[in-house]
């Protein structure tokens, strides 16, 4: 009789208390039927978006966390909250606070120079390395530029500490100067090496050691090889070359090429810890995880700029965010993308709200996630005849998405008409091209195809339109030419965007 008691008031209460949260947050359960019917919606309307990861969190609650269509299209694996995913240069928040805490600890110093790290380097003088600071590195006022770094780091995968450091004495001035915002994944790569020649550990671990497990941030992390071996749910990379037309990028991130400008993956899921954390100001759970001086310096704009992203607009740039105002409030955000992923955090602080969205297509992504954010925010504050205007909306990025993808396919017409500019065959070619700062170009070629290689990229080359060039993708959605020196008839280098590679066998 007492079990029976006992199921009676554990049914009576699991109820009462079930009507209570809808009673007291309606606004949950209405957002989330709105979102889904838009995300499915948008997904239809376009048709050429594997999956979409979401999370919405409110006043510390989670309001929305999941996902839709396909993380992998090849083994039909649905996307959700913990599909693990790239999210590229929204890292920069990641690093950012990490070093805000190595400065609080006087471990490296944000007010530090470049020249105090490298007194060996030989920098050009008019960067005045003295001057650079790690504050400016950060904020992206540095006025420095170093295309070679950025290439290993993040494409090529060829590289070591030692031979980055190497590197820095190709760091040159910018176009826009010293103490002007020009946005780049530099500061944050140097950042990296400095770290490791400081405290003798990367980035990477140090980040695992003082801000994922700090926050409870159990599938985030810096290492590829670390989602993999524990079977995470890896959401892969794709472009929607057309409507019901969606490629693969072959171009999958490896430990060698996760850097701090742009190199964690994540889920949806720790992405809501991550925006309650940021909100709350550096609490989570009503424990202070981070000094409220930090993360809330992080907030702040510390240079001014200028930028446009969907509805966001952007006033200022503080430690790996932009500061601006979204319709009228204050937003803070970052975004991020890599061929085949897309990639936005925002929160606006005032109204203790945050958006996270994860989109696996490197085409309609960038415009999609910006608009699911806007309409993330309007539903939360309550506007009214939010999920019509947003289908309107829709309907515009989708015709615009459609006829981007026709101009795509029609310049790749285009392109296969070409015919091969080259005085020799495939094969004349053959060779390992070598270049001081960028690495080593290697090429094969056989009686039908050139096959072009550099670290973790590899294509088939395809023709150009002069003599003795071929059109590369080494970088998928990006081409570049390479042109081929001869001397009589020997092949003895070639040129990449100006920079010359020499045959060495």
């Amino acid at each position: 009789m007492y079990y029976k008691y006992l199921i009676s008031l554990t049914f009576l209460f699991s109820f009462s208390t079930f009507v209570f949260c809808q009673i007291a947050n309606p606004l949950k359960s209405t957002f989330q039927k709105d979102a889904k019917e838009l995300i499915e919606y948008a997904m239809a309307e376009i048709g050429s978006v594997p999956g979409i990861a979401i999370s919405v969190v409110k006043q510390g609650e989670t309001i929305y966390e999941g996902g839709f269509g396909h993380a992998d299209l090849g083994k039909q694996l649905k996307m959700d909250e913990h599909s693990s995913f790239y999210i590229a240069s929204c890292t920069k928040a990641f690093t950012a606070l990490l070093a805000g805490l190595l400065d609080q600890e006087g471990v490296i110093s944000l007010n530090a120079s470049l020249s105090d790290f490298f007194p060996n380097i030989s920098f050009d003088p008019n960067i005045k390395a003295q001057e650079v600071t790690i504050k400016s590195l950060l904020t992206h006022t540095a006025g420095i530029s170093n295309d070679p770094i950025g290439f290993r780091v993040a494409y090529s995968g060829d590289h070591t500490q030692e031979q980055l450091v190497s590197l820095l004495v190709h760091t040159q001035p910018n176009r826009v100067g010293k103490g002007n915002y020009s946005y780049t994944n530099l500061g944050y790569n140097i950042y990296a090496i400095i770290v490791q020649e400081v405290t003798g550990k990367s980035w990477q671990a140090l980040l695992e050691e003082k801000v994922f497990k700090p926050l409870g941030m159990k599938h985030t992390t810096a290492y590829v090889s670390k989602a993999t071996q524990e079977g995470w749910p890896m959401a892969l990379p794709y472009l929607g070359l057309k409507k019901g037309e969606i490629e693969p990028v072959y171009l999958l991130k490896k430990d060698n090429t996760m850097q701090s400008a742009g190199g964690l993956i994540t889920t949806a899921a720790d992405l809501s810890r991550w925006m309650k954390m940021q909100i709350q100001l550096g609490q989570l759970e009503g424990k202070q995880v981070f000094p409220k001086s930090i993360v809330k310096a992080a907030q702040s704009a510390q240079v001014a700029c200028e930028e446009k992203r969907g509805d966001f607009e952007a006033a200022g740039y503080g430690y790996g965010w932009l500061v601006g105002q979204l319709q009228g409030e204050k937003a803070v955000w970052h975004s991020g993308g890599f061929p085949g992923y897309l990639s936005l955090m925002s929160f606006l602080p005032a109204q203790e709200m945050g958006v996270s969205v994860l989109i696996n297509d490197g085409i309609a992504g960038f415009p999609l996630m910006y608009l699911l954010a806007s309409f993330s925010y309007d539903c939360l504050l309550e506007k009214e005849n939010v999920l019509a205007d947003y289908k309107k909306k829709v309907d515009e990025l989708a015709s615009m998405v459609h006829k981007r993808q026709e101009q795509r396919m029609a310049e790749l017409a285009e392109r296969a008409k070409r015919e091969w500019q080259l005085s020799h065959s495939f094969a004349h070619y053959s060779g390992t091209y070598e270049n001081d700062a960028y690495g080593t170009i290697t090429i094969k070629g056989d009686s039908e195809k050139m096959e072009v290689s550099m670290g973790n990229m590899h294509c088939v080359a395809t023709p150009f339109t002069k003599e003795n060039t071929v059109r590369v993708e080494l970088v998928p959605g990006s081409g570049e030419v390479l042109a081929f020196q001869i001397e009589g008839d020997k092949v003895v280098g070639l040129t990449n965007g100006g920079d010359l590679f020499k045959k060495i066998k």
